[in-house]
């Protein structure tokens, strides 16, 4: 008997209705969780990149600036994140350019 190994892909829809407002100090983000329970809910985050993970959802931010989360609250559906910048001011740009 031959045993095979299956490998099951399951691709993430790219979410694209979030809600990003800064102030000097802070970032703001709202991000629907579409049914996901919170408890599903994978955030990773670096000074410069935040990804957020609601199966089968996936959304990632690649700041122009550093940014800490240093307030996630998942409410009405959503989870809402604020984030502290490292160097405080108003960002032309929120996103790196994608190449």
């Amino acid at each position: 008997m031959v045993s095979r190994a299956f490998h099951h892909f399951i691709m993430s829809i790219l979410l694209k209705d979030f809600s990003l407002e800064q102030s000097s100090s802070k970032l703001y983000l709202s991000v629907p969780l579409k049914g996901c329970p919170p408890a599903k809910v994978d955030v990773f985050s670096v000074p410069k990149y935040l990804k957020i993970h609601a199966p089968p959802f996936f959304i990632e931010f690649s700041w122009a600036g550093e940014a800490e989360p240093c307030k996630t609250v998942f409410a009405d559906g959503r989870i809402f994140m604020d984030l502290t910048k490292k160097q405080p001011g108003i960002w032309q740009k929120l996103f790196l350019e994608q190449r």
